[in-house]
């Protein structure tokens, strides 16, 4: 979604800004036959340090609704505080979004974005713990492979060699067509080289 007209934010009162949002999921979701998950700002509203705070003031009102448009600006929200490096912020709208029920993909993409948070951060540790609470909880979901590649790559960082190794190897023998793949294979190969399991 992108909002109806593309019309900068600034230039709509908060009920105007709900009815040009929705109007655009209407439309979208009439054309793709799928619910529309995501939203890309008109002008890129916070890509300006400025218009961060604009950006949560105008999501906050709706941030708790338990409806389609309530936890996409609850994903906004975290998706902001990412941008603006408040990773503690992005974490909390991450976690209350992820344990809706009624979230669906959102939930599920949620989960997976906090482990990614402390992934990048260098959190290995927490990380680790919140990619394998994914993966118990969404066996190939939608980010399956990710999060199984990333809690290998934590571990590793762990020193979790043989636990890393297993992760990798799944990956690996999948007959699903994964991006993580290729990366897996060279990951393997690395950490054999590594143990010294065998010779190039």
């Amino acid at each position: 979604s992108h909002t109806s007209t593309h019309t900068g934010f600034n230039r709509f009162d908060d009920e105007a800004l709900t009815q040009e949002i929705n109007e655009d999921i209407v439309a979208l979701s009439e054309i793709t036959k799928e619910d529309i998950v995501g939203f890309a700002y008109p002008y890129g509203i916070y890509n300006d340090d400025l218009q961060y705070k604009k950006a949560l003031d105008i999501l906050a009102p709706y941030k708790n609704e338990k409806n389609t448009f309530g936890y996409q600006c609850l994903y906004l929200t975290a998706q902001i505080y990412v941008q603006n490096q408040e990773y503690d912020n992005a974490d909390k709208s991450y976690n209350l979004l992820s344990a809706e029920k009624n979230a669906g993909l959102l939930a599920e993409e949620s989960m997976y974005r906090r482990g990614e948070l402390f992934y990048t951060r260098g959190k290995f540790s927490e990380s680790v713990n919140l990619f394998e609470s994914y993966i118990k909880k969404y066996h190939k979901g939608h980010f399956y492979y990710g999060a199984m590649y990333f809690a290998a790559d934590s571990l590793v960082q762990e020193n979790n060699l043989t636990k890393a190794i297993l992760y990798y190897q799944q990956i690996a023998d999948t007959t699903d067509n994964t991006t993580y793949k290729y990366g897996s294979l060279k990951k393997l190969v690395e950490l054999h080289k590594f143990l010294k399991e065998y010779k190039v």
